[in-house]
């Protein structure tokens, strides 16, 4: 009898400290709180940004952009022949780190709104946006997935775009005219 309680004593030790890792385990959860877990689809994560520009939402652009953000903004001006509009020159910024991109997004959420936040249906293709809007961008949007939006229209189309990470889901460009 003894010895048949040593054994099941020994059995108990053992399993005990497995009992408390697999409870330890089951209680931790998953990384990540299950609404910050970023969709798998670009055109709904780009949406999901640019609703957050449309509410000012600086928490929401942290979160849902790359820590280093590529931005590229060009103005509309008057044809040279005088005639109609014409994209001016490109103004390109890099905003690296959490506290330069917490200032960025201020700024721009105060004066940037996209009239439509659902990606245009059918954008141009990648090589008409890069002959256009994003000619002699910084290659590193050539990696990225775009999604297109439309901003408003005045005397000629403004537009938004995105460029996605595919890897991490992030926005890592905003291109706005």
């Amino acid at each position: 009898m003894r010895a048949h309680r040593g054994s099941v004593h020994r059995r108990l030790a053992r399993a005990v400290p497995l009992l408390l890792l697999g409870a330890a385990f089951a209680c931790r959860g998953t990384r990540e709180p299950r609404e910050t877990l970023q969709p798998s689809d670009p055109r709904a994560q780009a949406e999901r940004f640019i609703a957050a520009v449309n509410a000012r939402d600086v928490d929401a652009l942290l979160q849902l952009s790359a820590d280093t953000l590529l931005f590229r903004e060009q103005q509309w001006r008057t044809a040279s022949d005088g005639v109609g509009f014409t994209l001016g020159p490109p103004l390109d910024t890099v905003v690296a780190g959490t506290e330069a991109r917490r200032r960025f997004f201020t700024d721009l959420a105060g004066r940037v709104h996209v009239r439509q936040p659902t990606a245009v249906e059918h954008p141009p293709s990648k090589s008409a946006l890069f002959a256009r809007e994003l000619a002699s961008a910084d290659p590193r949007w050539s990696a990225l997935t775009l999604v297109v939006f439309l901003r408003g229209e005045g005397d000629v189309e403004h537009t938004a775009m995105t460029g996605m990470n595919p890897r991490t889901r992030k926005v890592a460009a905003f291109y706005v005219n």
